[in-house]
């Protein structure tokens, strides 16, 4: 049995129309969406403001939450209702398609099951609780397409959030411990993810950030930042792929170990991925941009 996927992910409040047509071309099985499927007409002014902030001052902790880098309580509260209503639009052009679409959520999506994402107290669009017959939320869940296992485990970095906001720390050092704490709790959540599946050779991880050291370096920064905790757990169940996004600028296909591990694009520009299994379970993939 062959099986085709299409995955997308950081489509920020616009889902353009060549990259609904070209879903439709490809009739997948199956759509899997990697988080970050919230943004408004702001969000190119935010991110400039934010890569300045980094270049100038470096990553710390006084910038969160966002509403911190707009210039007014009024402007953010505008802001978050547009990138509700983006929101909405995304999912139900999705819906439309007749596809089944699993996803899971990025750092700027708001979710009421795993904490409220940056739109805090501005558009309250809990991407959890979209109604729709062809959209599952999977975080922390496990669902089978075709004849493959899914597991779906999204949010933003756990434990390379905190290093992120505190610096880089030795493993002694007293600061470690909470950072400890939180990779302990993410890696015990994600194994048990593992743990439901017989063969994770015919498993597909979908989470938002990418493993450490692949497709995650930060030019501002000069750092990588991706999340630790999931390139351990790669490492340990070797699964087929692990598809991820969030870092726009390095949409590619890379290895660790077994697992070809896929960066889906920055979809609010039209990249996606496209995703093929043959009966033998061997897979193909093809970085799209439309």
């Amino acid at each position: 049995m062959s099986l085709k996927i299409v995955a997308l992910g950081c489509i920020h409040g616009v889902l353009k129309k060549s990259v609904v047509e070209a879903i439709k071309r490809e009739g997948p099985e199956a759509i899997l969406v990697s988080g970050d499927f919230t943004g408004s007409v702001h969000d190119d002014e935010v991110r400039k403001y934010e890569k300045d902030l980094v270049e100038n001052f470096g990553p710390i902790s006084q910038f969160w939450p966002l509403r911190v880098q707009i210039d007014s309580e009024k402007k953010f509260a505008r802001w978050g209702r547009i990138a509700a209503e983006n929101t909405a639009k995304v999912f139900n052009d999705l819906d439309k398609l007749g596809i089944p679409l699993y996803y899971v959520h990025g750092n700027w999506d708001s979710v009421s099951t795993d904490g409220r994402g940056m739109l805090e107290n501005s558009g309250d669009f809990f991407i959890d609780q979209v109604e729709g017959k062809n959209l599952k939320f999977i975080h922390e869940k496990v669902v089978k397409v075709g004849g493959f296992s899914v597991i779906g485990f999204g949010g933003y970095r756990g434990s390379s959030a905190k290093e992120y906001l505190i610096g880089d720390l030795p493993e002694d050092d007293p600061n470690m411990e909470g950072i400890r704490q939180v990779r302990e709790d993410m890696r015990r959540r994600m194994e048990r993810l593992f743990g439901k599946i017989k063969d994770p050779s015919r498993a597909i991880l979908l989470t938002h950030d990418p493993p450490y050291k692949l497709h995650d370096y930060l030019e501002a920064a000069k750092k990588n930042y991706g999340e630790k905790v999931t390139r351990e757990v790669i490492e340990k169940y070797e699964p087929a792929v692990c598809v991820c996004s969030h870092f726009h600028e390095h949409q590619g296909l890379g290895k660790i170990k077994k697992t070809l591990v896929v960066n889906s694009g920055y979809g609010r520009e039209g990249q996606f991925t496209l995703i093929e299994a043959d009966a033998s379970g061997r897979v193909s993939v093809t970085l799209k941009k439309v």
